[in-house]
């Protein structure tokens, strides 16, 4: 299992982007934006087909900034939609949501009807498929994975101030509106990275599974952290290693699915615990 190159890939590839998913997904859950990864996965897909169209390949960072810039913006559009408007939160995301990801699927349509257009190539990025991660992908991911985990640490005392108390935050002098956009950035960086394997429909889940599990154990930030990425790797690991016993079963849902598993597990532990102890 371990001597097969494209085994190899898909391992470290999903790794990577656990990593980077859980250790972003940990401030998007404390401040209540869990839905923020809902939007942005399935507002990103215009702007990625969008890359394809101007390359007619399926080049990385054409993708990736073409998916980024679409994804940020409808992140700020749904703020924005919050602030000048009656429209409840939950309401805004599903207006921005359906709207960014019913021209993408037009977009998609519209592509694969092009002399260039790759069906197989561009209907991974609805479901995702991490079967197909290269020794070029997992480049890029390290890079990407790099830069994230850089920002995250250089700003980590203020994105947790700002996660906890931003009123707080906002009277110490912190600048919160750029602490947030930092976030929207990095969010939109793991999301937009982690496409290819997971899909747009399921990427969000790997943002915040970990965040979720870990916070029903942990007692303290550092600890959550720390168990959110070791809950994202061990959904990694199981999904790439079941996927390659069974290798009809896709690869990115099957790592979700461990993700609700060990959710349950840890769900369960945390109440036997409890009662245990009352």
């Amino acid at each position: 299992m371990f001597q097969e190159p494209n085994f190899l890939w898909v391992f470290a590839g999903s790794a990577l982007l656990a990593i980077s998913a859980s250790r972003v997904g940990v401030f998007v859950f404390l401040q209540n934006k869990s839905l923020s990864g809902d939007v942005i996965s399935h507002s990103l897909l215009p702007g990625m087909v969008i890359g394809y169209l101007l390359s007619g390949e399926k080049n990385f960072w054409l993708l990736f900034m073409g998916g980024f810039i679409t994804g940020y913006f409808a992140q700020i559009l749904t703020e924005k939609i919050i602030k000048i408007s009656f429209l409840k939160a939950d309401v805004a995301m599903a207006v921005v949501l359906t709207m960014f990801y019913g021209l993408g699927v037009v977009l998609l349509t519209v592509a694969e009807k092009l002399p260039y257009g790759n069906q197989a190539g561009l209907s991974a990025f609805l479901l995702g498929k991490a079967a197909a991660l290269t020794n070029l992908d997992v480049g890029m991911y390290a890079v990407l994975t790099a830069l994230i985990l850089a920002f995250v640490k250089w700003s980590e005392k203020a994105l947790i101030t700002v996660s906890f108390d931003s009123t707080y935050a906002k009277a110490i002098g912190l600048p919160v509106g750029r602490i947030n956009t930092l976030l929207t950035s990095l969010l939109t960086g793991a999301v937009v990275m982690g496409v290819q394997a997971v899909g747009v429909v399921l990427i969000s889940a790997l943002i915040i599974l970990p965040a979720l599990g870990s916070r029903l154990i942990s007692a303290s930030i550092r600890q959550m952290t720390s168990y959110a990425m070791a809950i994202s790797l061990l959904m990694s690991a199981g999904g790439t290693v079941i996927s390659y016993i069974y290798p009809k079963m896709p690869t990115g849902p099957i790592i979700v699915v461990v993700g609700g598993m060990l959710l349950i597990v840890l769900y369960l532990f945390r109440k036997k615990t409890n009662e245990k102890y009352e």
